[in-house]
Protein backbone atom coordinates (compact mmCIF):
# COMPACT_ATOMS: atom_id res chain seq x y z
CA UNK A 1 0.00 0.00 0.00
CA UNK A 2 2.88 2.40 0.92
CA UNK A 3 4.53 1.65 -2.39
CA UNK A 4 1.28 2.36 -4.22
CA UNK A 5 0.83 5.68 -2.38
CA UNK A 6 4.41 6.62 -3.13
CA UNK A 7 3.83 6.01 -6.86
CA UNK A 8 0.65 8.06 -6.77
CA UNK A 9 2.44 10.97 -5.05
CA UNK A 10 5.22 10.82 -7.64
CA UNK A 11 2.69 10.85 -10.47
CA UNK A 12 0.85 13.82 -8.94
CA UNK A 13 4.13 15.70 -8.48
CA UNK A 14 5.13 15.15 -12.12
CA UNK A 15 1.67 16.25 -13.30
CA UNK A 16 1.86 19.41 -11.19
CA UNK A 17 5.30 20.29 -12.51
CA UNK A 18 4.25 19.63 -16.11
CA UNK A 19 1.17 21.85 -15.74
CA UNK A 20 3.27 24.55 -14.12
CA UNK A 21 5.77 24.40 -16.95
CA UNK A 22 3.02 24.67 -19.54
CA UNK A 23 1.53 27.61 -17.70
CA UNK A 24 4.89 29.40 -17.60
CA UNK A 25 5.36 28.72 -21.32
CA UNK A 26 1.95 30.21 -22.14
CA UNK A 27 2.73 33.24 -19.95
CA UNK A 28 6.06 33.76 -21.73
CA UNK A 29 4.36 33.41 -25.15
CA UNK A 30 1.59 35.91 -24.34
CA UNK A 31 4.10 38.36 -22.84
CA UNK A 32 6.26 38.04 -25.94
CA UNK A 33 3.37 38.65 -28.33
CA UNK A 34 2.07 41.59 -26.31
CA UNK A 35 5.54 43.15 -26.20
CA UNK A 36 5.99 42.83 -29.95
CA UNK A 37 2.48 44.10 -30.66
CA UNK A 38 2.89 47.10 -28.39
CA UNK A 39 6.21 47.90 -30.04
CA UNK A 40 4.57 47.72 -33.47
CA UNK A 41 1.74 49.92 -32.22
CA UNK A 42 4.18 52.54 -30.92
CA UNK A 43 6.01 52.56 -34.22
CA UNK A 44 2.75 52.88 -36.11
CA UNK A 45 1.55 55.73 -33.91
CA UNK A 46 4.66 57.62 -34.85
CA UNK A 47 4.05 57.15 -38.56
CA UNK A 48 1.64 60.10 -38.80
CA UNK A 49 -1.07 58.05 -40.53
CA UNK A 50 -3.73 58.74 -37.92
CA UNK A 51 -6.47 56.51 -36.64
CA UNK A 52 -9.74 55.20 -38.04
CA UNK A 53 -13.12 55.50 -36.35
CA UNK A 54 -14.36 52.45 -34.51
CA UNK A 55 -16.86 50.23 -36.29
CA UNK A 56 -19.71 50.10 -33.83
CA UNK A 57 -23.16 48.65 -34.14
CA UNK A 58 -26.27 48.42 -32.06
CA UNK A 59 -27.23 45.25 -30.27
CA UNK A 60 -25.66 41.88 -29.90
CA UNK A 61 -22.11 40.90 -29.06
CA UNK A 62 -19.06 40.18 -31.09
CA UNK A 63 -17.60 36.71 -30.70
CA UNK A 64 -15.66 34.13 -32.61
CA UNK A 65 -18.68 33.33 -34.70
CA UNK A 66 -20.34 36.72 -34.74
CA UNK A 67 -18.66 39.66 -36.38
CA UNK A 68 -18.51 43.34 -35.57
CA UNK A 69 -21.24 44.38 -33.15
CA UNK A 70 -22.20 46.18 -30.03
CA UNK A 71 -22.33 49.61 -28.59
CA UNK A 72 -19.22 49.02 -26.50
CA UNK A 73 -15.88 50.75 -26.42
CA UNK A 74 -12.92 50.39 -28.74
CA UNK A 75 -9.70 48.48 -28.60
CA UNK A 76 -6.44 49.80 -30.05
CA UNK A 77 -4.89 48.47 -33.21
CA UNK A 78 -1.79 49.81 -34.97
CA UNK A 79 -2.11 52.67 -37.48
CA UNK A 80 -5.52 51.57 -38.70
CA UNK A 81 -7.28 52.92 -35.65
CA UNK A 82 -9.72 51.38 -33.26
CA UNK A 83 -11.05 47.92 -33.74
CA UNK A 84 -14.72 47.10 -33.31
CA UNK A 85 -15.79 45.89 -29.93
CA UNK A 86 -19.06 44.99 -28.28
CA UNK A 87 -20.92 45.61 -25.11
CA UNK A 88 -21.08 41.98 -24.14
CA UNK A 89 -18.29 40.14 -25.86
CA UNK A 90 -14.77 40.23 -27.17
CA UNK A 91 -13.75 40.81 -30.75
CA UNK A 92 -11.99 38.00 -32.54
CA UNK A 93 -9.10 39.53 -34.32
CA UNK A 94 -9.31 43.30 -34.31
CA UNK A 95 -9.50 45.78 -37.13
CA UNK A 96 -7.32 46.48 -40.13
CA UNK A 97 -4.45 48.91 -40.11
CA UNK A 98 -3.33 51.03 -43.00
CA UNK A 99 -0.11 49.20 -43.59
CA UNK A 100 2.81 47.43 -42.09
CA UNK A 101 3.58 43.78 -41.67
CA UNK A 102 2.25 41.27 -39.21
CA UNK A 103 2.29 41.55 -35.44
CA UNK A 104 5.66 43.16 -35.81
CA UNK A 105 6.70 45.09 -38.90
CA UNK A 106 7.23 42.69 -41.76
CA UNK A 107 6.14 39.51 -40.05
CA UNK A 108 3.25 37.46 -38.75
CA UNK A 109 2.56 35.50 -35.63
CA UNK A 110 0.98 32.11 -35.37
CA UNK A 111 -2.22 32.02 -33.40
CA UNK A 112 -1.77 28.34 -32.70
CA UNK A 113 -3.58 25.42 -34.21
CA UNK A 114 -7.08 26.89 -33.73
CA UNK A 115 -6.20 30.18 -35.37
CA UNK A 116 -3.89 31.32 -38.11
CA UNK A 117 -1.75 34.26 -39.03
CA UNK A 118 -2.35 37.61 -37.44
CA UNK A 119 -1.29 40.87 -39.02
CA UNK A 120 -2.17 44.03 -40.81
CA UNK A 121 -3.02 42.56 -44.15
CA UNK A 122 -0.65 39.60 -44.22
CA UNK A 123 -1.69 36.67 -46.32
CA UNK A 124 -1.85 33.96 -43.69
CA UNK A 125 -4.47 31.25 -43.64
CA UNK A 126 -7.28 31.75 -41.19
CA UNK A 127 -8.60 29.09 -38.89
CA UNK A 128 -11.86 27.22 -39.02
CA UNK A 129 -13.79 30.21 -37.80
CA UNK A 130 -13.22 31.96 -41.12
CA UNK A 131 -11.06 34.92 -40.29
CA UNK A 132 -11.06 34.89 -36.53
CA UNK A 133 -8.24 33.60 -34.37
CA UNK A 134 -9.71 30.16 -34.08
CA UNK A 135 -12.96 28.98 -32.58
CA UNK A 136 -12.51 31.03 -29.42
CA UNK A 137 -10.44 33.90 -30.75
CA UNK A 138 -7.15 32.16 -30.04
CA UNK A 139 -6.63 34.23 -26.92
CA UNK A 140 -4.88 37.02 -28.82
CA UNK A 141 -8.00 38.25 -30.57
CA UNK A 142 -9.83 38.54 -27.29
CA UNK A 143 -8.01 41.81 -26.60
CA UNK A 144 -9.48 43.40 -29.70
CA UNK A 145 -6.58 42.93 -32.06
CA UNK A 146 -3.21 42.69 -30.34
CA UNK A 147 -1.56 42.00 -33.62
CA UNK A 148 -3.83 43.88 -35.99
CA UNK A 149 -5.93 42.13 -38.60
CA UNK A 150 -7.30 38.64 -38.55
CA UNK A 151 -7.23 37.61 -42.19
CA UNK A 152 -10.24 35.92 -43.71
CA UNK A 153 -9.70 32.65 -45.48
CA UNK A 154 -10.95 34.03 -48.79
CA UNK A 155 -8.78 37.09 -49.24
CA UNK A 156 -6.66 39.84 -47.75
CA UNK A 157 -7.91 41.37 -44.53
CA UNK A 158 -11.53 40.60 -43.97
CA UNK A 159 -13.97 40.86 -41.11
CA UNK A 160 -13.91 38.83 -37.95
CA UNK A 161 -15.44 35.58 -36.85
CA UNK A 162 -17.37 33.03 -38.83
CA UNK A 163 -19.37 35.84 -40.36
CA UNK A 164 -16.30 37.28 -42.07
CA UNK A 165 -16.49 38.48 -45.64
CA UNK A 166 -14.33 36.23 -47.76
CA UNK A 167 -12.33 38.01 -50.43
CA UNK A 168 -13.05 41.45 -48.99
CA UNK A 169 -11.22 43.94 -46.87
CA UNK A 170 -7.55 44.76 -46.78
CA UNK A 171 -5.02 47.20 -45.43
CA UNK A 172 -5.60 50.32 -47.55
CA UNK A 173 -7.64 52.98 -45.77
CA UNK A 174 -8.80 54.52 -49.08
CA UNK A 175 -9.23 51.58 -51.48
CA UNK A 176 -11.55 53.36 -53.92
CA UNK A 177 -9.01 56.07 -54.67
CA UNK A 178 -6.61 53.34 -55.83
CA UNK A 179 -9.01 51.99 -58.49
CA UNK A 180 -10.05 55.32 -60.02
CA UNK A 181 -7.35 55.14 -62.74
CA UNK A 182 -9.17 52.07 -64.12
CA UNK A 183 -11.96 54.33 -65.35
CA UNK A 184 -9.67 56.52 -67.45
CA UNK A 185 -7.55 53.72 -68.92
CA UNK A 186 -7.08 53.58 -72.68
CA UNK A 187 -9.10 50.37 -73.01
CA UNK A 188 -12.31 51.86 -71.57
CA UNK A 189 -14.79 52.17 -74.47
CA UNK A 190 -16.93 55.21 -75.08
CA UNK A 191 -19.96 52.92 -74.96
CA UNK A 192 -20.27 49.51 -73.37
CA UNK A 193 -21.68 46.42 -75.16
CA UNK A 194 -24.94 46.58 -73.18
CA UNK A 195 -25.01 50.33 -72.58
CA UNK A 196 -28.09 52.26 -73.65
CA UNK A 197 -28.29 55.45 -75.64
CA UNK A 198 -28.13 58.62 -73.51
CA UNK A 199 -31.41 59.59 -71.86
CA UNK A 200 -33.02 62.90 -72.71
CA UNK A 201 -32.47 65.56 -70.06
CA UNK A 202 -35.54 66.88 -68.31
CA UNK A 203 -33.99 70.33 -67.98
CA UNK A 204 -32.15 72.92 -70.04
CA UNK A 205 -28.56 73.25 -68.92
CA UNK A 206 -27.29 76.77 -68.17
CA UNK A 207 -24.53 78.28 -70.28
CA UNK A 208 -22.28 78.93 -67.29
CA UNK A 209 -22.11 77.61 -63.77
CA UNK A 210 -22.92 79.86 -60.79
CA UNK A 211 -20.29 80.57 -58.16
CA UNK A 212 -21.14 78.64 -55.02
CA UNK A 213 -19.51 77.78 -51.68
CA UNK A 214 -16.86 75.12 -52.09
CA UNK A 215 -15.19 73.82 -55.23
CA UNK A 216 -18.08 72.58 -57.31
CA UNK A 217 -17.57 69.05 -58.61
CA UNK A 218 -13.92 69.28 -57.57
CA UNK A 219 -14.96 69.17 -53.89
CA UNK A 220 -15.11 65.36 -53.71
CA UNK A 221 -14.66 62.40 -56.06
CA UNK A 222 -18.15 60.90 -56.19
CA UNK A 223 -20.24 58.22 -57.88
CA UNK A 224 -23.57 59.88 -58.57
CA UNK A 225 -27.11 58.91 -59.67
CA UNK A 226 -30.56 60.50 -59.82
CA UNK A 227 -34.07 59.13 -60.25
CA UNK A 228 -34.84 61.45 -63.16
CA UNK A 229 -31.76 60.82 -65.28
CA UNK A 230 -30.66 57.29 -66.18
CA UNK A 231 -26.94 58.01 -66.25
CA UNK A 232 -24.33 56.85 -63.72
CA UNK A 233 -21.73 59.59 -63.38
CA UNK A 234 -18.24 59.30 -61.93
CA UNK A 235 -16.67 62.61 -60.95
CA UNK A 236 -12.95 62.86 -60.21
CA UNK A 237 -10.51 65.76 -60.05
CA UNK A 238 -13.16 68.30 -60.93
CA UNK A 239 -14.49 66.69 -64.09
CA UNK A 240 -16.74 63.89 -65.30
CA UNK A 241 -14.30 61.00 -65.61
CA UNK A 242 -16.71 58.23 -66.68
CA UNK A 243 -20.38 57.69 -67.44
CA UNK A 244 -22.68 54.75 -68.06
CA UNK A 245 -26.15 55.14 -69.56
CA UNK A 246 -28.65 52.63 -68.24
CA UNK A 247 -32.00 51.56 -69.67
CA UNK A 248 -34.25 54.65 -69.60
CA UNK A 249 -37.56 54.96 -67.85
CA UNK A 250 -36.82 53.65 -64.36
CA UNK A 251 -35.31 54.93 -61.12
CA UNK A 252 -31.64 54.73 -60.16
CA UNK A 253 -31.77 54.65 -56.36
CA UNK A 254 -28.70 52.87 -55.00
CA UNK A 255 -25.09 52.88 -56.19
CA UNK A 256 -21.83 51.32 -55.00
CA UNK A 257 -18.25 51.20 -56.23
CA UNK A 258 -16.46 48.10 -54.91
CA UNK A 259 -12.79 47.88 -53.98
CA UNK A 260 -12.09 45.98 -57.23
CA UNK A 261 -13.50 48.89 -59.26
CA UNK A 262 -16.78 47.24 -60.23
CA UNK A 263 -20.02 49.19 -59.84
CA UNK A 264 -23.20 47.71 -58.38
CA UNK A 265 -26.46 49.60 -58.84
CA UNK A 266 -30.23 49.22 -58.59
CA UNK A 267 -32.38 50.18 -61.56
CA UNK A 268 -35.86 49.49 -60.09
CA UNK A 269 -36.48 46.81 -62.72
CA UNK A 270 -33.16 45.01 -62.13
CA UNK A 271 -29.83 45.16 -60.34
CA UNK A 272 -26.53 44.91 -62.15
CA UNK A 273 -22.76 44.86 -61.67
CA UNK A 274 -20.49 46.38 -64.33
CA UNK A 275 -16.73 46.81 -64.68
CA UNK A 276 -14.82 50.03 -65.40
CA UNK A 277 -14.66 48.74 -69.00
CA UNK A 278 -18.49 48.83 -69.01
CA UNK A 279 -18.85 45.05 -69.15
CA UNK A 280 -21.88 43.53 -67.40
CA UNK A 281 -20.57 40.79 -65.11
CA UNK A 282 -23.79 40.11 -63.20
CA UNK A 283 -27.43 40.93 -63.82
CA UNK A 284 -30.55 40.00 -61.87
CA UNK A 285 -34.13 40.75 -62.82
CA UNK A 286 -36.96 39.75 -60.47
CA UNK A 287 -39.89 37.78 -61.82
CA UNK A 288 -42.23 40.43 -60.42
CA UNK A 289 -41.91 43.59 -58.40
CA UNK A 290 -39.22 46.25 -58.10
CA UNK A 291 -35.73 46.61 -56.64
CA UNK A 292 -34.68 49.97 -55.18
CA UNK A 293 -31.84 48.94 -52.88
CA UNK A 294 -28.72 46.79 -53.03
CA UNK A 295 -25.58 46.26 -50.97
CA UNK A 296 -22.43 44.26 -51.70
CA UNK A 297 -21.58 41.68 -49.03
CA UNK A 298 -18.01 40.84 -49.87
CA UNK A 299 -17.17 40.66 -53.54
CA UNK A 300 -19.25 37.51 -54.03
CA UNK A 301 -22.66 38.34 -52.52
CA UNK A 302 -25.40 40.95 -52.94
CA UNK A 303 -28.12 41.93 -50.48
CA UNK A 304 -31.29 43.39 -52.01
CA UNK A 305 -35.03 43.68 -51.46
CA UNK A 306 -37.72 42.81 -53.96
CA UNK A 307 -40.70 45.12 -53.44
CA UNK A 308 -43.57 42.76 -54.20
CA UNK A 309 -47.09 41.82 -53.13
CA UNK A 310 -48.37 40.37 -50.94
CA UNK A 311 -44.96 40.38 -49.19
CA UNK A 312 -41.62 42.05 -49.82
CA UNK A 313 -38.62 39.75 -50.07
CA UNK A 314 -35.16 40.28 -48.51
CA UNK A 315 -32.57 38.23 -50.37
CA UNK A 316 -28.83 37.60 -50.33
CA UNK A 317 -27.51 36.08 -53.53
CA UNK A 318 -24.15 34.35 -53.86
CA UNK A 319 -22.81 35.05 -57.35
CA UNK A 320 -20.20 32.29 -57.05
CA UNK A 321 -22.58 29.47 -56.11
CA UNK A 322 -25.63 30.94 -57.89
CA UNK A 323 -27.67 30.36 -54.75
CA UNK A 324 -29.77 32.49 -52.43
CA UNK A 325 -28.33 32.38 -48.91
CA UNK A 326 -31.09 34.54 -47.41
CA UNK A 327 -34.69 34.60 -48.59
CA UNK A 328 -36.92 36.31 -46.04
CA UNK A 329 -40.47 37.51 -46.57
CA UNK A 330 -41.53 40.75 -44.82
CA UNK A 331 -44.92 42.43 -44.55
CA UNK A 332 -44.28 45.98 -45.82
CA UNK A 333 -47.83 47.11 -46.64
CA UNK A 334 -49.94 47.15 -49.78
CA UNK A 335 -48.16 49.82 -51.84
CA UNK A 336 -45.55 47.82 -53.76
CA UNK A 337 -43.63 50.82 -55.10
CA UNK A 338 -43.26 52.37 -51.65
CA UNK A 339 -42.46 49.29 -49.56
CA UNK A 340 -38.70 49.80 -49.23
CA UNK A 341 -35.91 52.04 -50.39
CA UNK A 342 -32.76 51.55 -48.28
CA UNK A 343 -32.09 48.19 -46.69
CA UNK A 344 -28.69 47.55 -45.12
CA UNK A 345 -26.73 44.86 -43.33
CA UNK A 346 -24.73 46.34 -40.47
CA UNK A 347 -21.29 45.47 -39.20
CA UNK A 348 -23.02 43.68 -36.33
CA UNK A 349 -24.68 41.25 -38.74
CA UNK A 350 -28.10 42.81 -38.14
CA UNK A 351 -30.41 44.23 -40.81
CA UNK A 352 -31.67 47.81 -40.99
CA UNK A 353 -34.83 48.33 -43.06
CA UNK A 354 -36.56 51.59 -44.02
CA UNK A 355 -40.26 50.71 -44.35
CA UNK A 356 -41.17 53.78 -46.36
CA UNK A 357 -44.91 53.14 -46.79
CA UNK A 358 -45.37 52.01 -43.18
CA UNK A 359 -43.44 54.94 -41.67
CA UNK A 360 -40.84 53.10 -39.63
CA UNK A 361 -37.20 52.05 -39.53
CA UNK A 362 -36.65 48.60 -38.06
CA UNK A 363 -33.50 46.80 -36.98
CA UNK A 364 -33.66 42.99 -37.15
CA UNK A 365 -31.25 40.44 -35.81
CA UNK A 366 -29.73 37.86 -38.15
CA UNK A 367 -32.88 35.71 -37.80
CA UNK A 368 -35.14 38.70 -38.57
CA UNK A 369 -36.41 39.11 -35.04
CA UNK A 370 -37.16 42.78 -34.33
CA UNK A 371 -34.61 44.53 -32.11
CA UNK A 372 -36.14 48.02 -32.25
CA UNK A 373 -38.51 50.21 -34.27
CA UNK A 374 -38.25 53.96 -34.86
CA UNK A 375 -41.33 55.67 -36.30
CA UNK A 376 -41.10 58.58 -38.75
CA UNK A 377 -43.60 59.55 -41.49
CA UNK A 378 -41.78 58.38 -44.63
CA UNK A 379 -38.22 57.07 -44.15
CA UNK A 380 -36.45 56.87 -47.50
CA UNK A 381 -33.03 55.88 -46.20
CA UNK A 382 -31.48 54.61 -43.00
CA UNK A 383 -27.85 53.62 -42.48
CA UNK A 384 -25.78 52.66 -39.45
CA UNK A 385 -22.99 55.10 -38.67
CA UNK A 386 -19.61 54.13 -37.29
CA UNK A 387 -20.46 55.85 -34.01
CA UNK A 388 -23.29 53.35 -33.51
CA UNK A 389 -26.10 55.79 -34.29
CA UNK A 390 -28.47 55.51 -37.26
CA UNK A 391 -28.81 58.23 -39.92
CA UNK A 392 -32.35 58.45 -41.33
CA UNK A 393 -33.74 60.65 -44.09
CA UNK A 394 -37.49 61.28 -43.93
CA UNK A 395 -38.81 62.24 -47.37
CA UNK A 396 -42.01 63.82 -46.06
CA UNK A 397 -40.32 65.93 -43.41
CA UNK A 398 -37.30 66.63 -45.65
CA UNK A 399 -35.18 66.03 -42.58
CA UNK A 400 -32.03 64.06 -41.90
CA UNK A 401 -32.11 62.61 -38.37
CA UNK A 402 -29.34 61.00 -36.34
CA UNK A 403 -30.89 58.56 -33.87
CA UNK A 404 -29.06 56.85 -31.01
CA UNK A 405 -29.61 53.36 -29.59
CA UNK A 406 -32.18 54.75 -27.14
CA UNK A 407 -34.16 55.94 -30.19
CA UNK A 408 -33.53 59.60 -29.37
CA UNK A 409 -32.86 62.15 -32.11
CA UNK A 410 -29.46 63.53 -31.14
CA UNK A 411 -28.94 65.68 -34.26
CA UNK A 412 -31.02 66.65 -37.26
CA UNK A 413 -30.81 68.71 -40.42
CA UNK A 414 -33.87 70.17 -42.13
CA UNK A 415 -33.65 71.11 -45.80
CA UNK A 416 -35.43 74.37 -45.04
CA UNK A 417 -34.62 76.58 -42.09
CA UNK A 418 -31.43 74.92 -40.85
CA UNK A 419 -29.14 76.56 -43.41
CA UNK A 420 -29.36 79.63 -45.62
CA UNK A 421 -28.79 79.30 -49.36
CA UNK A 422 -27.86 82.19 -51.67
CA UNK A 423 -30.67 84.26 -53.15
CA UNK A 424 -32.42 82.47 -55.98
CA UNK A 425 -31.23 78.99 -54.94
CA UNK A 426 -33.77 76.46 -53.70
CA UNK A 427 -33.49 72.93 -52.37
CA UNK A 428 -36.01 70.10 -52.34
CA UNK A 429 -36.84 66.50 -53.00
CA UNK A 430 -34.30 65.11 -50.55
CA UNK A 431 -34.18 61.32 -50.26
CA UNK A 432 -30.70 60.52 -48.93
CA UNK A 433 -28.03 62.03 -46.74
CA UNK A 434 -24.44 60.92 -46.14
CA UNK A 435 -22.23 61.37 -43.08
CA UNK A 436 -18.59 61.98 -43.98
CA UNK A 437 -15.60 60.99 -41.88
CA UNK A 438 -14.97 64.70 -41.27
CA UNK A 439 -18.23 64.81 -39.34
CA UNK A 440 -19.94 66.85 -42.05
CA UNK A 441 -23.28 65.75 -43.48
CA UNK A 442 -24.35 65.99 -47.12
CA UNK A 443 -28.02 66.32 -48.05
CA UNK A 444 -29.01 65.46 -51.64
CA UNK A 445 -32.02 66.65 -53.65
CA UNK A 446 -33.55 64.97 -56.71
CA UNK A 447 -35.66 67.82 -58.07
CA UNK A 448 -34.91 68.55 -61.76
CA UNK A 449 -35.26 72.30 -61.41
CA UNK A 450 -31.92 73.92 -62.33
CA UNK A 451 -32.58 76.59 -59.69
CA UNK A 452 -32.16 73.83 -57.11
CA UNK A 453 -28.92 72.86 -55.46
CA UNK A 454 -28.27 69.15 -55.98
CA UNK A 455 -26.39 68.79 -52.72
CA UNK A 456 -25.51 70.76 -49.60
CA UNK A 457 -22.70 69.82 -47.20
CA UNK A 458 -22.87 71.24 -43.70
CA UNK A 459 -20.75 71.00 -40.57
CA UNK A 460 -21.99 69.62 -37.25
CA UNK A 461 -22.99 73.21 -36.38
CA UNK A 462 -24.88 73.45 -39.70
CA UNK A 463 -22.53 75.87 -41.40
CA UNK A 464 -22.42 75.38 -45.17
CA UNK A 465 -19.16 73.87 -46.42
CA UNK A 466 -20.23 73.07 -49.99
CA UNK A 467 -23.10 73.79 -52.34
CA UNK A 468 -23.35 71.50 -55.36
CA UNK A 469 -25.23 73.15 -58.23
CA UNK A 470 -23.97 71.90 -61.57
CA UNK A 471 -26.67 71.29 -64.15
CA UNK A 472 -24.15 71.15 -66.98
CA UNK A 473 -22.27 68.05 -65.87
CA UNK A 474 -24.80 66.40 -63.56
CA UNK A 475 -28.50 65.63 -63.29
CA UNK A 476 -30.68 65.41 -60.21
CA UNK A 477 -29.24 63.76 -57.11
CA UNK A 478 -30.90 60.81 -55.46
CA UNK A 479 -27.77 59.16 -54.10
CA UNK A 480 -24.00 59.43 -54.23
CA UNK A 481 -21.04 57.53 -52.87
CA UNK A 482 -18.04 59.55 -51.72
CA UNK A 483 -14.95 57.84 -53.08
CA UNK A 484 -12.46 59.66 -50.84
CA UNK A 485 -13.97 58.16 -47.68
CA UNK A 486 -12.06 55.46 -45.77
CA UNK A 487 -13.19 51.84 -45.70
CA UNK A 488 -14.12 48.90 -47.87
CA UNK A 489 -17.67 49.30 -49.19
CA UNK A 490 -18.26 45.56 -49.45
CA UNK A 491 -17.50 45.03 -45.75
CA UNK A 492 -20.70 45.87 -43.81
CA UNK A 493 -20.03 48.56 -41.24
CA UNK A 494 -16.74 49.67 -42.77
CA UNK A 495 -18.26 52.80 -44.34
CA UNK A 496 -21.22 55.10 -43.66
CA UNK A 497 -22.73 54.53 -47.11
Amino acid sequence: MDNKNHKQRSYDERTRKSASARSRAVDRFCFSVLTVALTASLVACGSGQGTRPAVNGTGGTASSVGGNTGMGGTAPSPTGGASPSGSGGAVSGGNRSSGGGGVASGGSASGGSPGGNVGTGGSGTAGAAGGSLGATGGGLGMTGGVGGTANSSGGVGGSVGAGSVAGAGGTDMYPLMKVLPLFSASDVPAKGPMESAPSAKGWTSPVTLPMRTGNGIAQHPILYVGENYNRIILVNQGKVAWTYDTTPGSELDDIWMLSNGNILYSHMTFIEEITPKKEVVWHYKPATGEIHTCQPIGLEKVLFVENALPMARVRVYNKTTSAFEVDQMLDAGTDQHSEFRRFRKTGAGTYLGSFMAQGKVVEFDKDFKILWTFTTPRPWSGVRLKNGNTLILDETQQTCKEVNSALQVVWQLKSSGDFVLPAGVSFGGSQTCERLSSGNTVLFGHSSNIGNAQGVEVTATKEIAWILQDWINLGDATAAQFLDEPGYPEVPGDTNH
